[in-house]
């Protein structure tokens, strides 16, 4: 029999070899990317989009999907992408809040990028080898980590998804135009921008296109005609550049529209910065700047953080350099763009798209550069790279096999370098920690680090890193807002309330903050203060379950027992899965006497939450008192296992089987107390009634 060599079958089946080289750039993204199925979400942003996000959790609903569509959301402070909120939702529907499974989602919207990357050019220009080297770059390199490995990010993965279906869906129309091509292309783009506003400039990019590899334009066709005309020469229609321009308006016109609509949303949530949070010529200096460290990270990706401090200053002299290279380049690309087509595109493609990235409009946290905003910029420095490269090789001897093994060096490079920056995206402490060795001056990374120690219990080195945080930059309200709940765990509720009034005073309009201060108050017992506070919570996000929830329990503590009843039954109504405000309405309904609703209730929250300490504690006291002793063994001994430092769970326990008369065990539970607490008085008295 014969035996058939890979050549020979390539060489029989010449259409094999696209889809092989495409499941080559699979395999080898997938197994580089690989470890991020076991990472955590991110302390940033994440919570917001998933974890924290009622909206998203609910999974596909008729309410969440119109939630997703709404211009302007009470409690979703970014612009308009519904597509993105649908991406999520679609995945809490499938997986839950397995942060894995979100990851690998992530994972899957990148490879499909690279593979639809790949085809666009093949399809364009034909070269299979140069087209799956921009893939393979764009797969590999290390600053796309971010875009990947942050669950928040699906917005850039996804919006780049419709990006490239868009660019097929125009090559399919500039080979064959028709009206139904031209309206797939559209489809795409709006899709896109539903995804990700960043879509706006895709219409420009398009145009490019048409320069090169499409040929399109009249006029520089007709240059070639005089050279060696290229593969795609014939392939795609030509036309004037009138008709091309013209092509492009409704997708301009649809790119005005999502940035009235993006500007509406955050304009709203007061996300816009004034030029008093950072004066337009540091804007300015800073994107001069910001091309050229572009440019950098793109040649020697190390170093790499999630967030970079927007500088205070810039030397002058440093956009002065940088407006003179970026000259210099444009100049060299203008002057050979006859003979070296793929520098226009390639250089115009990386300028034109981080425009809307650039910093001169800023919202939000606005840092000085982003990996993740180079993910779509990048990929024309990788064109201008792989065919410059190509043709500067072409002229030496064995130019091939130069071309191979340096192709082979770069790309494994950039994975080495890939799989060590994803080691720092496991968890939100290491990622952090990392920033703060690669950054000078981050605020941001130190208040980060402080939030991960305190969760974990080291409050002192919390409160170091948050003092940290407000020396860099004092007037910032989470750091205010972190030190301020470090007072508050400590009981120094008058320091707390400082520093929760110095955040409200940058931020008049947050109910959460708000209801932060109301909690205070709370604290220390000024009940009706903590109420005036709820209740202006409530005004500003009357939608916010968590301020009516508070109003109830300040109600109790006042002893308006019905009034508190209304604003339970208000917090249950905006949330039906929200535990706390079913536990809370067991409170009220036992008070006013009526035992069987405020089991139901209490038993309602310990279905939403099966480890609900006082619930199960409430449980307990209610069988106890109606002789019903075994469940309320039960319940108590859940509160033993849940609070395992807690006295009073254990005397419980001592008290039902003193009831039971099995003195030996009681003993033991009350002993058990005393360890706890040794001056715990009720498991003294016990302990004296046994002997």
């Amino acid at each position: 029999m014969k035996n058939l060599s890979s050549e020979s079958i390539i060489r029989k089946h010449p259409t094999m070899l696209p889809w092989l080289v495409s499941l080559l750039l699979m395999t080898i993204t997938a197994a580089v990317y690989a470890p991020v199925q076991h990472h955590e979400f991110i302390d940033f942003d994440d919570g917001g989009y998933v974890y924290n996000n009622k909206h998203v959790q609910k999974g596909l609903t008729t309410d969440s999907i119109k939630w997703a569509f709404k211009v302007v959301k009470n409690d979703e402070k970014g612009y308009w992408h519904p597509v993105t909120w649908l991406s999520h939702i679609l995945d809490c529907q499938l997986f839950g809040l397995d942060a894995g499974y979100h990851h690998l989602s992530n994972l899957f919207y990148h490879l499909l990028n690279v593979l639809l990357l790949f085809l666009l050019f093949y399809r364009m220009t034909g070269a299979i080898w140069k087209s799956s080297m921009v893939a393979l770059l764009f797969a590999l390199h290390p600053v796309n980590v971010d875009s990947v490995a942050w669950i928040a990010e699906r917005k850039n993965l996804l919006s780049t998804t419709f990006w490239m279906l868009t660019m097929l869906a125009y090559v399919r129309y500039a080979a064959r135009p028709s009206t139904w091509r031209y309206l797939m292309v559209g489809i795409c783009f709006s899709l896109g921008l539903m995804a990700k506003p960043m879509l706006v400039t895709l219409p420009c990019a398009l145009l490019l296109l048409d320069f090169w590899p499409l040929y399109r334009f009249q006029w520089f066709r007709k240059n070639w005609l005089n050279n060696e005309a290229p593969p795609s020469l014939t392939a795609f229609h030509v036309t004037s550049t009138n008709r091309l321009v013209f092509e492009k308006i409704p997708f301009l016109l649809l790119s005005f529209s999502v940035i009235g609509l993006s500007f509406i949303s955050l304009k709203k949530n007061s996300l816009i910065l004034n030029e008093l949070a950072q004066p337009m010529d540091l804007r300015i200096y800073n994107a001069l700047v910001s091309y050229i460290h572009y440019l950098w990270k793109m040649i020697w990706p190390v170093n790499l953080a999630i967030f970079y401090p927007f500088p205070n200053s810039i030397p002058l002299w440093q956009p002065i350099a940088s407006t003179i290279v970026l000259i210099g380049i444009t100049a060299i690309v203008l002057t050979y763009s006859k003979r070296k087509p793929y520098l226009v595109t390639g250089w115009f493609w990386y300028t034109g798209t981080l425009v809307p990235v650039i910093g001169i409009i800023q919202g939000g946290l606005w840092p000085q550069i982003a990996e993740r905003w180079a993910y779509v910029p990048f990929i024309g420095l990788f064109i201008l790279t792989i065919w410059g490269a190509t043709d500067a090789i072409s002229r030496l001897r064995q130019s091939r096999l130069i071309a191979s093994v340096a192709g082979l060096a770069v790309l494994a490079v950039f994975s080495m370098l890939t799989i060590k920056q994803l080691t720092y995206w496991e968890k939100t402490d290491i990622l952090f920690r990392h920033a703060l060795n690669v950054t000078h001056r981050n605020y941001y990374a130190h208040l980060l680090v402080g939030k991960c120690l305190s969760n974990n219990g080291n409050h002192d080195r919390a409160m170091a890193h948050f003092q940290k945080a407000l020396d860099i930059k004092p007037d910032y309200s989470d750091t205010l807002v972190a030190i301020a709940k470090e007072y508050a765990f400590r009981n120094d509720f008058e320091n707390a309330l400082i520093y929760y009034q110095k955040a409200l005073f940058k931020s008049p309009s947050n109910s959460d903050l708000l209801n932060k201060i109301g909690n205070v108050y709370s604290n220390m017992k000024s009940y009706n203060k903590a109420l005036q506070y709820y209740k202006e919570a409530a005004t500003i996000d009357p939608e916010n379950p968590s301020a009516y929830n508070n109003m109830g329990v300040v109600c109790i503590y006042i002893d308006q027992i019905k009034q508190a009843a209304c604003y339970f039954n208000k917090a249950l109504e905006l949330s039906p899965n929200d535990a706390e405000a079913h536990y809370n309405l067991g409170l009220v309904t036992e008070k006013t006497g009526n035992i069987e609703e405020s089991i139901v209730y209490f038993q309602n929250a310990l279905k939403l939450n099966s480890d609900y300490t006082e619930a199960h504690n409430s449980l307990g006291k209610i069988f106890f008192q109606s002789g019903n002793l075994s469940l309320a063994l039960h319940h108590f001994e859940q509160v033993a296992r849940l609070s395992p430092n807690n006295p009073s769970a254990y005397y419980n326990i001592g008290i039902i089987f003193y009831t039971l008369q099995k003195f030996k065990d009681a003993t033991r539970y009350f002993q058990k107390s005393l360890q706890i607490d040794p001056g715990y008085k009720k498991a003294e008295i016990a302990m004296q009634l046994i002997k």
